[in-house]
């Protein structure tokens, strides 16, 4: 009976698990049937509808939002892409900011540099010529330099300058230098300072409002007589009217760069014109040895010439350092107990002396030691007779 139960218990739960199996089979067959329909549906509508409502979306059709950027717009120095393209009123994307609404690059407080490098035959001429330039323009100078150099035994000049012109006439200017000399750099730039004189100017404008809030506190501490809160007021009025002295120079200053530009102009006075031609590794060897040898020669001259210069700053120093050797340092040596030299010396040369004593007195002593030990006796007949061989005992038998 027992058996019979069993058996059947294993039949039920045999044929429970077949049933289960096969549910699951066709859960998995509808559910990819309908994820098929579903990507159907996706590739026509992908394929049919998806194509015209891109279109209209870039023809600027599409209205909403909500599948873009939905509730986010994007802020640019405080102009809001939803409400540029929902002011635009053209049926364009909301999203999508009109170029004209965004706030452009300010272009008021432009720095104009600019550095320029000539070679000239006629050093005189050229430096006439700028100088005949500025003045043309109503520039001036700000700084000057002139230099001379010496090439394969012969003078020349070299002549920068630091160039102001109004920034109205940079450009003419600039290209007016082009008979000043040969032309062989020129380098510019420009420097956008307006942010910073923005940013200057509003700050400014916060310090001049909180000063005269000070002074309406200082008026009303006055009559008060609060001499306390007086002195306090007045420290504070003190240190803003400060940062706006600072302000006020720093905005001059941007505004003098701003009206006038700078040009550098260098003129380097030379034989003859060299067009740039690629050398070989035996001129540059042998240019790199020439250059070498003047440099060392250069440093040389230079060493002697500052020493030559120096040379009463040295004798004094070495001066101060003998007395203070000899008056000072040597006497507390003497005091402490240091030797001196001498005896040192002295000291070193008896050393010397005791360790050669010492060698020699050991070397008689390893000769004398050998002559008083006592010898043994050599027997030297026994030596030289040989040995008997051991003989067989007798057999008394016999």
């Amino acid at each position: 009976m027992r058996k019979n139960s069993l058996i059947k218990k294993i039949q039920i739960g045999t044929l429970a698990t077949a049933m289960l199996l096969s549910l699951a089979a066709c859960g998995d067959k509808s559910s990819d049937s309908s994820h098929s329909n579903e990507m159907r549906e996706i590739e026509s509508y992908v394929t049919t509808e998806a194509p015209a409502e891109t279109e209209a979306y870039y023809n600027g059709a599409y209205e909403s939002e909500e599948y873009y950027m939905g509730d986010y717009a994007y802020e640019d120095e405080g102009v809001s892409l939803k409400s540029a393209g929902a002011a635009s009123g053209s049926g364009e994307n909301p999203n999508i900011a009109d170029v004209s609404q965004l706030s452009k690059i300010d272009t008021e407080k432009l720095v104009y540099r600019c550095s320029l490098s000539f070679e000239t035959l006629n050093y005189n001429e050229s430096v006439i010529k700028l100088r005949n330039l500025i003045n043309s323009y109503n520039g001036f100078m700000e700084n000057e330099d002139v230099n001379t150099y010496i090439r394969d035994g012969k003078t020349y000049y070299n002549y920068s300058a630091t160039i102001r012109v109004p920034s109205a006439s940079y450009e003419s200017f600039v290209n007016g230098t082009a008979d000043v000399g040969d032309l062989k750099n020129k380098s510019q730039n420009v420097e956008n300072l307006s942010q910073e004189y923005g940013d200057i100017s509003a700050e400014l404008e916060v310090l001049e409002t909180k000063r005269e809030s000070y002074l309406e506190m200082m008026k009303e501490a006055k009559k008060l007589e609060d001499m306390e809160n007086l002195l306090m007021i007045d420290d504070r009025i003190t240190d803003v009217e400060i940062q706006i002295n600072r302000i006020k120079t720093r905005l001059n200053r941007i505004d003098n760069d701003v009206a006038y530009s700078y040009v550098n102009v260098n003129i380097s006075e030379v034989e003859k014109y060299e067009e740039p031609v690629a050398e070989t590794f035996g001129e540059r060897l042998s240019r790199g040895l020439k250059n070498g040898w003047e440099n060392f020669t250069e440093g040389v001259q230079n060493f002697m010439v500052d020493v030559t210069e120096n040379l009463p700053k040295i004798i004094i120093t070495i001066t101060v350092i003998l007395l203070v050797w000899f008056l000072v340092i040597r006497r507390f040596l003497r005091y402490v107990g240091v030797p001196s030299l001498k005896q040192m010396k002295a000291n070193r040369k008896a050393r010397k002396a005791m360790q050669a004593q010492q060698i020699q007195n050991y070397t008689v002593q390893q000769q004398v030691q050998p002559q008083t030990q006592p010898q043994a006796p050599v027997n030297t007949q026994a030596e030289s007779q040989p040995q008997a061989e051991p003989q067989a005992p007798a057999d008394n038998n016999k």
